[in-house]
């Protein structure tokens, strides 16, 4: 089994991010952890039409959001699925705190903010590139800050 598991990485038929490298013991606290230094990063990224992607606000920063959450993933893999549940329910947090209650829709704003949509937008790539099932979020976000994510961005 372990010749094959090396020839299947050899010829690349085998799945990087799905891969547990190491058993870890359980941290109090590692999803806010991760969560927070996501935040962290959100703050030097911003959402760009132009290649539907997250690039720096700042051309000194250095971050590549695409890296950033590919890390993030390979990171919580490690860990229970627990602390994947709730790192996503923090981020979720986040986001329904710049389109909660005290977010009013009028004339005037059409648009999400834009801490908002940094948030939706690693959210989604999170969740694509992680295989993670959607229901998994939207037991933490309303379905219409998604929908209204999405008529923003298009």
């Amino acid at each position: 089994m372990f010749e094959l598991t090396n020839f299947l990485d050899l010829t690349g038929m085998d799945d990087p991010l799905a891969k547990i490298y190491i058993t870890t013991k359980k941290l109090p606290n590692f999803a806010l952890l991760c969560f927070l230094s996501t935040v962290a990063q959100l703050q030097k990224i911003q959402y760009s039409k132009f290649i539907d992607g997250l690039v720096c606000k700042k051309l000194g920063d250095g971050v590549d959001s695409h890296c950033f959450i590919i890390g993030i993933i390979t990171l919580l893999r490690q860990f229970h699925c627990d602390e994947t549940t709730r790192y996503l329910e923090y981020l979720s947090q986040y986001i329904c705190s710049y389109v909660g209650p005290g977010f009013t829709w009028t004339a005037k704003t059409t648009d999400l903010p834009q801490e908002a949509i940094n948030g939706c937008f690693f959210l989604e790539n999170f969740l694509y590139i992680s295989k993670t099932d959607r229901k998994v979020v939207e037991s933490f976000i309303p379905a219409f800050t998604m929908a209204e994510f999405r008529k923003t961005i298009h």
